[in-house]
């Protein structure tokens, strides 16, 4: 013969069960699979800004790299016959423009001279 208390003891334990599932456990699970997606979205900023640097410095090493190149290019040389030394400075490289390129600087230039000529009649 089962016991009314037992009959009690079980819809006791049920509707604890019931209330720490569905009440407590899954609004705490979410918190923290809002938190675990959270981290997860800043580690991946995080890998994109470590990339981000990694591009900006290897651009700067290629454009230094690059820079000093070009002053060995036009850095004087000192010749050295007998006690007297000579500074010798090899001509400028040729730096072709094309016709585009030209017209553009051109445009540019005529601007800013334009917009420098209306500042000093306006002061």
């Amino acid at each position: 013969m089962i016991n009314g208390t037992l009959l009690v003891q079980m819809l006791n334990f049920y509707v604890g069960y019931i209330i720490l599932t569905y009440v407590i456990l899954k609004p705490a699970l979410a918190v923290i699979v809002q938190q675990e997606e959270h981290e997860n979205d800043l580690n991946r900023a995080l890998v994109e800004l470590k990339n981000q640097v990694a591009a900006q410095e290897e651009y700067k090493k290629r454009a230094w790299h690059e820079c000093m190149q070009a002053l060995t290019l036009i850095k004087p040389k000192l010749e050295v016959t007998g006690l007297q030394q000579k500074m010798v400075m090899p001509s400028a490289p040729e730096y072709t423009v094309n016709q585009e390129e030209e017209q553009e600087l051109i445009a540019v230039l005529a601007k800013k001279v334009s917009a420098h000529i209306t500042r000093e009649k306006k002061a």
